[in-house]
């Protein structure tokens, strides 16, 4: 298990063994009991990212591992209890900064656009725009209100859309299996929980909205 989490982590170069090693004692003084919440964690940070439709949520689940390992390396203190809540806030960053990377390319691309053809309606442009700030607004509103869930609610609803077509059948199986319940079951619990999300997801747009006027 420890040269699968070694082997996880050697793509970055500045995240040493020792860094490794600091955080699985911060996890759990057990190394096999700090390698399992190891792995719980990253396969929960993946499934953050994936359900922010991040380009690659393994690679921004790492870079999640890394950030937090190398701060410890630094000397900072994880002081909250639950030290899943302190991966969670970084990887907010993290993401926070692909979407910055996203929007940088995106101009790129339409100054490109520009050059290339002239013609374009300027008109379309301005709707693209629009589009694009909206879908920033709302991913920013989503996440918001993902943090206000409760974790039991939070952590089911992000499993169960983790993944695409068999795996996502086959995940959501598991899920279910995992909460001794039934298929249905576990779906209406979803859809209560998605429509929970929508509600505040939507005032958090009106409110966002609201602001900018």
């Amino acid at each position: 298990m420890h040269g699968v989490l070694a082997t996880k982590t050697k793509k970055d170069n500045s995240l040493t063994q020792a860094s490794l090693d600091k955080l699985l004692t911060r996890l759990d003084r057990d190394r096999e009991s700090a390698a399992v919440t190891y792995e719980r964690i990253r396969q929960a940070l993946v499934a953050y990212f994936e359900f922010r439709g991040s380009r690659n949520a393994h690679d921004d689940a790492d870079e999640t591992i890394n950030r937090v390992a190398r701060r410890l390396s630094e000397g900072q203190l994880i002081t909250t209890p639950n030290p899943a809540s302190y991966f969670y806030a970084v990887a907010r960053n993290v993401w926070r900064e692909r979407l910055a990377e996203s929007a940088t390319e995106m101009a790129l691309d339409e100054s490109l656009s520009l050059k290339i053809s002239p013609t374009l309606n300027p008109l379309d442009l301005m709707m693209q725009r629009e589009e694009r700030r909206m879908f920033e607004r709302r991913l920013a509103c989503l996440e918001q209100c993902l943090q206000e869930l409760s974790a039991d609610d939070r952590e089911l609803i992000t499993a169960y859309y983790r993944g695409e077509g068999r795996v996502k059948i086959e995940a959501r199986r598991e899920l279910a299996a995992r909460l001794a319940i039934s298929i249905s079951a576990l779906r209406i619990r979803a859809c209560r929980i998605r429509h929970k999300l929508e509600v505040r997801v939507d005032r958090c747009l009106k409110l966002k909205n609201k602001a900018r006027e």
